[in-house]
């Protein structure tokens, strides 16, 4: 069944940087709503997620399912940053880096916000 609450993120920018900052564990569905979200944005070329308050806790079809998803939308950034201090999602998230990178698309997943930070603006 399907929560009726708010969405377990907030989006923000911070200069060019599209931020999505996780604030409760998201479902499957709730990734695939955000990438909706997300392909509206205009001038999302770079988008960090941050997970510093959440986990990812998705089997690797979940993981495969929005990975291929996101490959298909139309809006594609050109550089992804995933912020995950947690083992289980940083592993998770390197998963999704196998998945949904492409041409178009580099993804890099770091334990530091600064860092991801420092990627995506380099």
């Amino acid at each position: 069944m399907r929560r009726e609450q708010a969405t377990p993120w907030e989006i923000t920018r911070e200069g060019d940087i599209v931020r999505i900052e996780f604030i409760a564990n998201p479902e499957s569905q709730d990734l695939l709503d955000l990438l909706d979200a997300l392909d509206t944005l205009e001038n999302s070329g770079l988008r960090m997620f941050v997970m510093q308050r959440a986990e990812l806790l998705l089997s690797t079809a979940d993981v495969r399912e929005g990975a291929e998803f996101a490959r298909s939308l139309a809006n594609q950034p050109r550089r992804i940053a995933v912020v995950a201090p947690g083992t289980i999602t940083y592993g998770i998230s390197r998963i999704f880096k196998v998945f949904r990178e492409s041409e178009e698309t580099r993804l890099e997943v770091f334990r530091d916000l600064d860092e991801a930070r420092a990627w995506l603006l380099s």
